[in-house]
C-alpha cells in the first residue's frame, strides 16, 4: 500500500502543472514526506510507526472526501463519486480535520525520528490550514467555482487509464450525483 501511495503522489506531482487544480491538491507537495517515501529510522517504541499509520489514514480519508482529487492523483477507486459540498459535507470535513488534529496532538513529536518530526509539523499545518479554509475563509459559501464539475469530468476523459466505456460510466455517475 505504501508503494501505491508514493506512486499516486508522484503521479500527482507530475500533473501538478494543471491550472484547474483546487486548493486541497495544491497542498499535496507538503504532504509528500508523510507517506514515508523517504527512508528514516524507527525507534524501538513504535512512535514512528504509529505516526506513519495516522498520516496514511489521513491521506486515505482526504482522498475519499475529495474523489475528484483522487482521480487527478490516478486513484480511480472513487471515480463514480463527487465531493460532498453540502452543509453536512462541509461539517464532515471540519469534524474529520478536528479529529485528526486531536489524534496528532496525542502523539509526542519528541519520540519521532527527524524525518517524521518534520512530517508531523507538516501534517499539523495542513490540518490547521484545512480548518482555516473551512471555518474562516468559507470559500464554499461564496465561490461558485468550487461547484464546477469540470475538473472531475475532465480528468476522467483526458487520461486513458481505462477503456472509454468505463470512463464514460464514471462521468455519467458523477453527473448524476451533481446537485
Amino acid at each position: 500500500m505504501m508503494k501505491s501511495i508514493c506512486e499516486a503522489i508522484r503521479s500527482f506531482l507530475r500533473a501538478a502543472r494543471a491550472p484547474s487544480l483546487r486548493w486541497p491538491p495544491l497542498l499535496l507537495p507538503l504532504l509528500l514526506p508523510l507517506t514515508s517515501c523517504s527512508p528514516g529510522s524507527s525507534p524501538s517504541d513504535g512512535a514512528d510507526d504509529r505516526f506513519v499509520a495516522v498520516a496514511n489514514r489521513y491521506l486515505e480519508q482526504v482522498r475519499r472526501l475529495s474523489p475528484e482529487w483522487s482521480t487527478n492523483l490516478g486513484d480511480h477507486r472513487f471515480d463514480d463519486l463527487v465531493s460532498d459540498l453540502s452543509a453536512a459535507g462541509i461539517q464532515a470535513r471540519i469534524d474529520f480535520n478536528r479529529a485528526y488534529r486531536d489524534t496528532l496532538a496525542g502523539l509526542d513529536p519528541g519520540r519521532l525520528d527527524e524525518v517524521n518530526r518534520i512530517d508531523y509539523r507538516i501534517l499539523g499545518e495542513q490540518i490547521e490550514s484545512s480548518l482555516f479554509q473551512l471555518e474562516e475563509v468559507r470559500e464554499h459559501e461564496w465561490n461558485p467555482l468550487l461547484y464546477n464539475p469540470g475538473d472531475g469530468i475532465y480528468n476522467l476523459l483526458a487520461r486513458e487509464f481505462a477503456p472509454l466505456e468505463q470512463r464514460l460510466q464514471s462521468v455519467k455517475a458523477r453527473l448524476e450525483k451533481m446537485p
